[in-house]
């Protein structure tokens, strides 16, 4: 007797087919995800091979005495120290990407009135709990395509961005303050000695505890600039949590008021370092910050967009874009002292001015223009710090 074929046989064409299209949508690995580690292999093999090899040329082409100690180690020696420094660099990226990401988080929950502590992160589209490794920062977003897994709907690449942006702010405001023993920070024990492996391996904590204190400060700016964005209010109870969170490491370490509240007054005398004298800085910074927020607000450049062309609707924007500026006001002058919002909020107005020329009246992002060039000026400036001030005699 002939046997019956099963329907389920692993001969039959069809299901062959099904199982092997399947096998294959099992199999399939999200390339967008290798982007990242094709980057870091390639920067570290450069870093590690080529640019020693550039160093030592320039070297010999300059006639230079100065001998560096990663260039006088031997070879292995020196690729495992370059490696190192190499990791550390991938590190401070990363952690500032992470930064970025729980930023994102602040960004959308805040103006709604939602809290950030319960509750994990959700598809905006079908509510669904996003997954730790969709969660995680940068991978995540190149692991989804983009994507929501369960609805397929498209995810903004704003939150890309963003943790991109965060992760250059970190290891920019690192390699400028860290790494190099602090040059940016005015009256400071600059180190005679820098480098990743100084500073970070072996760590001057109270120049690690500075960098922290200026990236979150930074970091809070460009909150600000992405609720601008996304033409959000930020409430300004949110705010003063974060503002009174930032300026209470400057009350505890009375080390990191590096400049001082009587500096740039003429007849002034010198006061020791104090809790008292690092209160009165911030006091006037944050009075000086708020006054010249205020004053500057109804010169900032507006544009009425397109869903807002009635002025019923357009003054409510315009209240909030004025509330932003004064909030970042606040914080510049809390953190960083009277004489420099002083100095950044004039050029801010400008550089808004400037941009929204540069973009024309008809671009979508006129609008934010003025966070925008509040935190870019505010960066610029910290990185400056110390020559800026030495510049205007203070």
């Amino acid at each position: 007797m002939n046997e019956i074929p099963s329907l389920t046989s692993d001969t039959d064409p069809v299901v062959f087919q099904h199982a092997r299209v399947r096998r294959r949508k099992r199999l399939s690995i999200p390339w967008l995800v290798l982007i990242p580690f094709f980057c870091i292999v390639a920067g570290w093999a450069l870093y590690v091979f080529v640019m020693p090899v550039v160093e030592d040329r320039l070297k010999q082409l300059s006639q230079s005495k100065i001998v560096r100690t990663n260039l006088e180690l031997s070879s292995p020696s020196r690729e495992l120290f370059r490696t190192c420094q190499f990791l550390a660099v991938c590190w401070f990226f990363y952690f500032g990407a992470s930064i970025g990401s729980f930023f994102n988080v602040l960004a959308a929950r805040l103006p709604a009135g939602r809290g950030i502590v319960f509750g994990g992160s959700k598809c905006p589209y079908c509510n669904t709990n996003i997954s730790r490794l969709a969660n995680t920062p940068i991978f995540g977003w190149l692991w989804c395509r983009g994507k929501c897994l369960t609805c397929k709907l498209p995810i903004s690449p704003k939150y890309l961005w963003i943790e991109l942006i965060f992760g250059l702010l970190f290891t920019l405001l690192a390699a400028r303050e860290l790494f190099s023993g602090g040059v940016n920070l005015p009256h400071w024990r600059e180190y005679s000695y820098g480098g990743i492996i100084n500073t970070v391996f072996y760590p001057k904590w109270d120049l690690i505890g500075a960098y922290l204190h200026h990236v979150f400060y930074l970091a809070s700016l460009l909150l600000l600039a992405i609720s601008c964005w996304e033409r959000n209010p930020f409430p300004w109870r949110a705010w003063l949590t974060i503002v009174v969170c930032i300026v209470a490491i400057r009350l505890f370490r009375v080390d990191y008021e590096f400049v001082r509240w009587f500096e740039g007054i003429p007849g002034q005398t010198k006061y020791p370092l104090s809790f008292q004298s690092s209160g009165i800085t911030i006091l006037c910074g944050a009075v000086v910050g708020c006054v010249l927020g205020v004053l500057s607000q109804y010169f900032l450049p507006f544009r009425v967009q397109s869903y807002l062309q009635s002025e019923e609707f357009a003054e409510p924007y315009r209240k909030e874009t004025g509330s932003r500026w004064v909030q970042g006001s606040l914080l510049v002058g809390c953190v960083m002292g009277w004489q420099s919002v002083a100095l950044v909020i004039p050029i801010s107005l400008y550089c808004a001015w400037l941009w929204k020329w540069f973009l024309g009246p008809k671009s979508t992002f006129a609008s934010v223009s003025s966070m925008t060039s509040l935190f870019v000026v505010a960066f610029v400036y910290l990185m400056a710090w110390r020559q800026i001030i030495s510049m205007i005699g203070i």
